[in-house]
């Protein structure tokens, strides 16, 4: 029976060659055949065991002058090993290696675990993230889009599969009390809750709205609604063809009015504003509640017109810019969401008369 072990996979595989090239024959029998698999199993779970030195050198020395507080796990090093304080009691003096109920040698996959490894990337460093974050990355929860949901409701239909995914919407009742605004999801026949964060974005799969988290609320945006823009201005310009960079307006009844220059200040809010521009002008509003929507038309009239948004009044999404001149003849479409008091451009086109 051999006495010793190997720690390298190098070593184990030369010991294996070395005793197949001392029968000649490429074959192990009898008593060597025996010590040669004992080595290599011993071997093996040593090698699978071992803690790299480059580990062992990251935790404290064992010392004979620490007093080690019972009940308290701590790993120190001693003799190229990594070992565990097992102790219930305080304890000093006892070397590792020599009294298994003070100091167990722990292998490197219960490292893993004791350290967090098995649960954490970069653990105690400036990285660190969990197997949850890292799920939630995959999965989308954390990030600005996020997986569908399948509607909006207050409770739970009684029909839900593992999957189905809901916000949570305002008065919720029976096993949603209490979770308003949250995204409810079905897990192994229960539900679980995930908080949103400022700025989510959420498509619905039953239709084609799509969800943003806003200053604590949900905002709805109802893409299914934006159409033909043609049929908007039939009733004033049916006589006229129009070439779109783009649907962005719903069809709904529009309030027409003129301005004959100055500062316009749009009222109400409340549906939709077709703008003839006869002459320069400056366009403000008195305040509008979060989440109201408004399209403005704007129809150049005469000759070019110069427009001036208040600043404080009107901003845009990332890649839009409100106009600053209208020709005479074309026709602006811009479609405003209410959001802190301001009017925000979410979509915008511009249609000329041919």
């Amino acid at each position: 029976m051999p006495t010793y072990t190997f720690s390298t996979l190098a070593e184990l595989t030369q010991h294996i060659i070395d005793n197949i090239k001392l029968n000649g024959n490429g074959d192990i029998g009898g008593q060597l055949h025996q010590d040669v698999m004992v080595t290599t199993v011993w071997s093996l779970l040593n090698i699978a065991n071992s803690v790299p030195p480059s580990t062992v050198n990251q935790f404290p020395a064992w010392s004979n002058a620490t007093v080690y507080d019972g009940g308290i796990e701590r790993i120190v090093s001693h003799a190229g090993a990594l070992w565990l304080f097992v102790s219930a009691t305080d304890n000093t003096g006892t070397t590792p290696g020599t009294n298994e109920l003070v100091w167990r040698r722990i292998s490197s996959s219960e490292l893993a675990h004791i350290r967090n490894q098995d649960q954490f990337l970069d653990f105690g460093g400036p990285f660190q993230v969990s197997a949850q974050e890292i799920r939630a990355m995959v999965t989308g929860e954390n990030s600005y889009w996020i997986r569908p949901i399948n509607n909006a409701l207050p409770a739970p239909t009684g029909s839900e599969v593992d999957g189905t995914r809901y916000i949570v919407s305002a008065g919720a009742t029976g096993v949603f009390a209490g979770h308003d605004k949250q995204i409810a999801e079905r897990v192994n026949g229960a539900w679980e809750y995930t908080d949103p964060i400022e700025g989510l974005t959420v498509q619905r799969t039953n239709n084609a709205w799509l969800y943003k988290y806003f200053n604590g609320n949900w905002s709805v945006f109802n893409f299914a609604a934006i159409p033909n823009l043609t049929s908007i201005l039939a009733a004033s310009d049916a006589s006229s063809r129009l070439i779109m960079a783009g649907s962005v307006v719903r069809t709904e009844s529009f309030t027409y009015h003129n301005t004959g220059g100055g500062t316009y200040n749009i009222t109400g809010l409340l549906g939709n504003l077709k703008l003839a521009l006869n002459a320069d002008v400056v366009i403000t509003h008195p305040g509008v509640a979060t989440g109201t929507e408004l399209v403005l038309v704007l129809i150049g009239s005469g000759s070019t017109r110069n427009i001036t948004w208040t600043a404080t009044k009107f901003s845009t999404l990332a890649g839009l810019t409100l106009p600053a001149t209208i020709a005479a003849g074309a026709i602006h479409f811009i479609r405003f969401i209410a959001i802190e008091g301001r009017l925000c451009a979410v979509n915008s086109a511009l249609v000329q008369n041919v």
